[in-house]
């Protein structure tokens, strides 16, 4: 399980902020003192993130913004350690984990009312429930190393292939990609991940993967490390982290599977023993902001959820969807179900 590998305070900003200037976003009148709002992020590629939002926040609310990285898995696991005094108020969470944080009275209850914003966005920022706020929207698919696997992969089922042997990286259970992978692999044999039998299905085809298999990663930074080093050739992994991979290594590539990848939301969740609620629920209204939301886009941050939003110079935002089909699922049932799949993938895919 990932804990926290780097945390750094972000300082109150002066100039603008001493001046009492506010920035697009988070407008609303300053608090009365300054106060501290602990906030996460998956780290890596989303670094960047903290000087995108920390600025407007802090001119607007004369607080100050606390980053640290978490993943999904970890943050939940925080929460349940520790539910009135977690060490966050505000965590970004893959929906499924953020739903299934909410079902166990994790994290509180946001009403649309507190976030003005989100009359802007899309259907669906907003969660089943208000468990949470999605700012973007990613999907997993596949990134290849065109220098150690010099094929085409047009498919899911294409990891079966022969000549991948000891090219290939799975995610362990340990991490939510392994979720997203079991979905696209059982829609891939034609399947819908409701139905029991076609789960098996997967699970079973899953198993016979392991020739093909040169390790399981237990967090999504290591792909990327992997994949760059030049030690295995292709990887399951999210879209963002694909492109921020193919960045600083143009042989590394997105090769889309044609069935489509899962769409998934990453929220914004307000844990249930945050120290200052109506901070949080003030940041999350922020990021969703015009500007905020433009900077993210133009940065690569997958999907924007911001309403007709179009980038300077641009036709669209870049995002998740571009070079393939995002694919909806029903939150609520994978939310339930995610445990039980997750322990199966532990004990058949990778043991």
């Amino acid at each position: 399980m990932t804990t926290d590998i780097s945390r750094r305070r972000i300082v109150q900003g002066m100039g603008a902020v001493a001046a009492g200037a506010t920035l697009p976003g988070f407008i609303r009148p300053a608090l009365a003192q300054a106060a501290a709002l602990r906030v996460t992020h998956f780290g890596g590629p989303f670094k960047p993130l903290e000087g995108i939002l920390t600025a407007p926040f802090e001119a607007a609310t004369k607080g100050t913004l606390e980053w640290s990285v978490e993943t999904s898995v970890s943050a939940l696991s925080k929460m349940q350690a520790a539910p009135d005094s977690p060490p966050f108020d505000v965590a970004m969470m893959s929906r499924s984990f953020g739903m299934r944080a909410a079902k166990a009275g994790l994290v509180r209850t946001i009403e649309p009312a507190k976030i003005p914003n989100l009359k802007e966005t899309i259907d669906g920022t907003l969660t089943p429930g208000g468990s949470g706020v999605a700012m973007f929207f990613d999907s997993v698919d596949l990134m290849v190393n065109t220098d150690i696997y010099k094929g085409q992969i047009n498919s899911w089922l294409d990891l079966w292939n022969p000549d991948l042997k000891g090219k290939l990286i799975m995610p362990s259970s340990a991490i939510s990609t392994a979720l997203y992978v079991l979905i696209s692999v059982v829609r891939a044999m034609g399947g819908k991940e409701e139905n029991e039998k076609d789960i098996d299905n997967a699970f079973r085809k899953l198993a016979e993967l392991k020739p093909n298999v040169r390790t399981f990663f237990s967090d999504p930074i290591q792909p990327n490390q992997i994949l760059e080093r030049g030690e295995a050739g292709v990887a399951p992994q999210f879209v963002i982290r694909v492109f921020a991979a193919s960045k600083a290594n143009p042989k590394v590539v997105r090769m889309s599977a044609k069935e489509g990848q899962v769409a998934i939301g990453y929220d914004w969740v307000v844990a249930k023993g945050a120290k200052n609620p109506d901070l949080a629920f003030r940041f999350i209204d922020g990021t969703l902001a015009q500007a905020q939301q433009a900077k993210t886009a133009e940065a690569q941050y997958g999907t924007p959820v911001r309403r007709n939003l179009v980038l300077p110079g641009a036709a669209k935002a870049p995002g998740a969807s571009d070079g393939g089909k995002l694919l909806f699922i029903d939150e609520d049932f994978v939310a339930e179900k995610q445990r039980g799949w997750l322990q199966r993938w532990a004990r058949e895919v990778q043991g």
